[in-house]
């Protein structure tokens, strides 16, 4: 028993996984939803045809009518011939339609023949058809052979589409033993006999069908049991018909089909082209896509099973022009133009070169996040050209000698922007003062001031010179601001050197000179101060004093010296 159940498990999972991989998704063709056959096994005029059980409004009826010689046959009321041609006098096949108004299920047709003749009749019920353009039915195909073979049709009504095609013939006799084969790749096939068993001026209508995508379809032929005089056709019955709706945004249009109401048949493959304007992008096809080969392919193709409306849409594309200065580069996305779609958020991330530093982005700068962070983003709503701006830094090494230090900015090494004005403040202890700074001091606005500053043009290396308090300063250095300095305005000018070249020779080499000097420190400084504040008062002092003194100074040098 479990062996047993285990078998039933395995076939249902064959069963299932056959099915899976043989299923077929089923074409948007019309239906034929059901055939009626009526046979006449006597010679009469009247042959009254059965309709199928359900007719519904709409629906499309085909009467095949085989009838057993040349007799013609009249169109009953409310009937369209397609056609009705005879084999010399053995026999004949005609074809009627007829677009259903809902009452004819389960009632009979009269179709009247100008002979007494024996008859075969099919009746097809097909649904989801056009609704409007009738079948169309290839020329008669006549013979006496084994092979009934109808003509190939080619619709003018319609093109490639999920087209019924039905194959017909009509036969004298049929009453031989034997079977018949209809054309390949046609199914449903259906054979009726007017009579059986067999008698006196017998005749067989045959048909079969097959659903193709195709424009023309020739079906091929029938195979009877024995030679025998027969008429065939095609016949092809148009799909069902939809309407396809195409739109599109703003920046392009749909150039094949076209924008627009569209009429087509069901199943009928349709070429997409969409095309977009200059400074726009193709995006994706939008609503009803569900048969859109690629939905992301501005060139595509729908297949209609419905009534659909697809809008094509485009998108506004700006370019990003990204540039640097020396120092750096953009790293991501890279330097050069760069075409983003609008409002497409683009990572900017800027680095700089050893020595130098970020220092913010400038340009097109509205919709970048933080225009002072290296990594930030940029919103693109515009075309924009941004450069990342860097600079170059440069090393302050700061120190001192003993007596003193430097407060501001302090004394280690410092990493400054090229460019960047540094303060600088020595200040001495007890019993010291500041002399001068040392080193690399092109840029020092006044190396004699405790309090300067300096200009980052390079990599300095800088040092606060203090000496003992009790050794005397320089004229004019940073020690106080002496009446010379304050006459010519800088401690650099050259009588500022001479004098100071007597203090240092002359004065400072006796007991009352050494004496004279520091009494002029003690006195000098609020002189000074009060002379540095009157333009006029500098002038005077320097013309009517200090100039005569190093005139005299500089006439007995080679005394002095001496």
């Amino acid at each position: 028993m479990r062996k047993l159940k285990y078998l039933a498990i395995l076939a249902i999972v064959l069963a299932l996984s056959l099915s899976l991989v043989t299923a077929v998704p089923a074409l948007a063709a019309p239906v034929v939803a059901s055939v009626t056959e009526t046979a006449f096994d006597t010679d009469i005029t009247d042959h009254y045809v059965n309709m199928p059980t359900t007719v519904n409004a709409g629906d499309l009826l085909i009467v095949l009518f085989t009838n057993d010689g040349s007799a013609t046959v009249t169109t009953p009321g409310g009937w369209t011939q397609l056609a009705s041609n005879a084999n010399g006098a053995a026999v004949r096949l005609s074809v009627y339609y007829k677009i259903a108004a809902g009452t004819e299920g389960g009632t009979t047709v009269n179709f009247v023949t100008s002979a007494a003749e024996q008859a075969a009749a099919q009746v097809y019920r097909i649904t989801d058809w056009y609704g409007t353009t009738p079948p169309e039915i290839s020329t008669a195909a006549t013979g006496t052979s084994i092979r009934p073979n109808p003509a190939s049709l080619d619709p003018a009504g319609w093109g490639v589409a999920d087209t019924l095609w039905l194959a017909v013939a009509g036969q004298d006799r049929g009453d031989q033993s034997g079977t018949t084969a209809y054309p390949a790749s046609y199914t449903d096939g259906v054979s009726t006999q007017s009579s059986n068993p067999a008698t006196t001026g017998v005749c067989r209508t045959h048909s079969a069908r097959r659903v193709l995508g195709a424009a023309l379809e020739d079906p091929g032929a029938f195979t009877i049991p024995v030679t025998e005089e027969w008429v065939a056709f095609t016949i092809a019955v148009r799909p069902v018909s939809h309407n396809l709706t195409i739109s599109s945004t703003e920046g392009g249009s749909v150039t094949t089909p076209g924008e627009g109401m569209f009429t087509y048949d069901e199943g009928t493959v349709i070429d997409l082209v969409a095309e977009a304007d200059e400074g726009y992008r193709f995006v994706e096809w939008t609503g009803d896509v569900g048969t859109i080969a690629d939905v992301h392919a501005a060139a595509t193709s729908i297949t209609i099973n419905g009534d659909y409306s697809i809008t094509v849409n485009f998108v506004k594309q700006y370019d990003l022009t990204i540039s640097s200065t020396a120092g750096g580069s953009v790293t991501e996305p890279g330097e050069e133009v760069f075409t983003y779609d609008e409002g497409e958020v683009v990572d900017l991330v800027a680095t700089p070169e050893d020595g130098y530093r970020f220092v913010e982005w400038t340009g097109d700068v509205v919709t970048i996040a933080d225009i002072y962070a290296a990594t930030t983003i940029i919103t693109m709503n515009g075309d924009y050209s941004i450069t990342a701006e860097f600079v170059r830094q440069y090393d302050l090494t700061i120190s001192s000698t003993e007596g003193g230090s430097v407060t501001t900015p302090g004394e280690e090494v410092f990493t400054y922007d090229e460019g960047t004005v540094v303060d600088l403040e020595a200040e001495a202890e007890e019993g010291y003062r500041f002399v001068e700074w040392t080193g690399d001091v092109g840029t020092i606005a006044d190396v004699y001031a405790a309090a300067t500053n300096i200009t980052m043009n390079g990599d300095y290396s800088i040092t606060a010179e203090f000496e003992n308090s009790s050794t005397p300063p320089p004229w004019g250095s940073g020690g106080g601001c002496f009446i010379a300095t304050a006459a010519y305005g800088t401690p650099t000018a050259k009588q500022i050197d001479v004098l100071r070249e007597f203090r240092d020779v002359a004065l400072l080499k006796s007991t009352i000179g050494s004496q004279f000097v520091a009494l002029y420190y003690q006195l000098s400084p609020p002189i000074a101060d009060f002379i540095a504040e009157n333009e006029l008062l500098r002038t005077l002092v320097r013309e009517l004093v200090v100039d005569p003194i190093v005139r005299v100074v500089e006439a007995t040098g080679d005394i002095w010296r001496n």
